[in-house]
């Protein structure tokens, strides 16, 4: 039942993420159109944007809910809208530092998802920045707006009051397994995600990386490495659907670790 579920599950992200790329390697065309319509169409930085992991059904719940109030909402579908969203926001970075004297301002990703969308986002972010200048780590900041399993969310919480009360109580589960909020729900809803993107604190999520060394049986090559970035564990082995798609997302990058995934702190 387990497995005829994760294949379901996986079917409904490559469907998702077809159009022109059947392969699932490829960004939607959708999600380009949506990223030249919500970001500024001059050389200008974001304040501010969220994106939300819509192959999760809270998340697409709550990524409607903000679209109404807040402009910039990116709704991604899988590890290749991901990417490209964050390639979207370092090349406006490097443009803008190409042609600016003045420093860019600092751009604000909120990230609505579970461990596997924060994985997805990770390992692209340390491909493209680990090129970068270390400056650039503070050019970007994200934050972690919680759904489902999401262990990062949990450690911030036991570091910050003002984060455990807007997102790691009964209240904020319920407002979002609310299937038709009222007015004031979704007010709620909206006004917690704006009080947290609108503090100015943050602390530091160190990126850690694993050698993980391993040999493919069916070609019986040489055994091969692959360098693993990560944020609280690395796991081998066969697991269920959440846990294989959070090592999935995790796998491929290595050299070097990183210090960002800012978040907040109360003081």
């Amino acid at each position: 039942l387990a497995h005829s579920y994760s294949s379901a599950y996986k079917e409904k992200l490559e469907r998702m993420n077809s159009g022109n790329n059947l392969d699932g390697t490829s960004p939607r065309k959708v999600l380009i159109e949506q990223l030249h319509r919500v970001l500024p169409s001059d050389d200008s930085l974001p304040d501010q944007i969220i994106l939300a992991n819509t192959g999760d059904p809270q998340a697409s719940h709550l990524a409607s809910k903000l679209s109404e109030t807040v402009s910039k909402v990116i709704c991604t579908a899988g590890p290749a809208d991901v990417r490209a969203t964050l390639t979207c926001l370092v090349t406006r970075l490097q443009k803008y530092c190409n042609t600016n004297i003045a420093p860019p301002t600092v751009m604000k990703v909120g990230l609505c998802g579970s461990d596997s969308f924060l994985n997805s986002m990770l390992r692209p972010y340390v491909e493209l920045l680990s090129s970068k200048p270390p400056d650039w780590q503070s050019h970007i900041l994200f934050f972690i707006i919680p759904l489902g399993t999401n262990t990062v969310s949990r450690a911030l919480a036991a570091r910050c009051p003002i984060y455990s009360r807007l997102f790691h109580d009964d209240s904020w589960r319920d407002l979002l397994e609310k299937p038709e909020p009222t007015k004031s729900e979704i007010a709620e809803m909206v006004g917690r995600v704006s009080q947290y993107m609108a503090m100015s604190s943050s602390t530091q999520v160190s990126i850690a990386e694993a050698m993980v060394t391993y040999q493919d049986k069916v070609t019986d090559e040489d055994t091969c490495q692959v360098f693993v970035p990560f944020l609280s564990d690395v796991r081998v082995g066969t697991f269920s659907e959440d846990t294989e798609d959070l090592l999935n997302s995790s796998l491929g990058f290595g050299g070097h670790t990183n210090s960002l995934f800012k978040s907040d702190r109360s003081s």
